[in-house]
């Protein structure tokens, strides 16, 4: 269950930061890149694509804020990693610093949006498993009291509610005020 809400929530962060970024941005800014305008010092082709936002960088910080919030301890080397991935989009000189830092944005949104989503999805399973633990022990306790009264009426118990001595013990009634005898008494009645 567990490893489904964290899995749940970094699968709708990377698909709403597709569908935002890719989908949604990219044809409608349509912006060329920086490596369209200047092609002279590539290490490779250039993409085809629009530039803003940046896609890789997007994706990156998606997944990272996302996997940050149910494992804290790896958010430093994530965070690491993800300005690395940043930092490449810009020395590839295939986007420009606003593009990488929309994608920083839109990422964390995405992560966040992923987060609370799957944490919305999952609450009233917490909840409804609550109710029904619930319901099971109340119904459980009402069986158990049921079998109990029938138990002592078959015994012969006049009133259902007198306590339980087992099917072939005798009852015997004990005044319970001669046994106890509070010790200034008891010492009065040795001397």
């Amino acid at each position: 269950s567990e490893m489904c809400i964290e899995t749940g929530s970094i699968g709708i962060a990377l698909f709403s930061g597709f569908l935002i970024c890719n989908v949604l941005l990219k044809p409608l800014v349509d912006r060329f890149r920086p490596c369209e305008l200047h092609p002279e010092d590539l290490l490779f082709s250039c993409p085809v694509d629009p530039s803003f936002p940046s896609g890789h960088t997007t994706a990156s910080f998606a997944a990272l804020v996302a996997f940050s919030y149910w494992y804290p301890k790896a958010g430093l080397s994530l965070l690491t990693l993800g300005i690395l991935i940043a930092w490449s989009r810009l020395y590839l000189f295939v986007h420009y610093p606003s593009d990488v830092a929309s994608g920083m944005l839109i990422g964390t949104l995405c992560a966040c949006i992923g987060i609370a989503l799957v944490r919305r999805a999952f609450k009233p399973l917490t909840l409804l498993e609550r109710w029904h633990e619930e319901i099971l022990s109340f119904v459980g306790r009402a069986q158990r009291r049921r079998t109990n009264i029938d138990r002592r009426k078959r015994c012969g118990l006049r009133n259902a509610n007198e306590p339980f001595l087992g099917k072939f013990q005798k009852r015997e009634i004990v005044d319970l005020s001669l046994i106890h005898i509070s010790e200034p008494t008891r010492q009065a009645e040795i001397s």
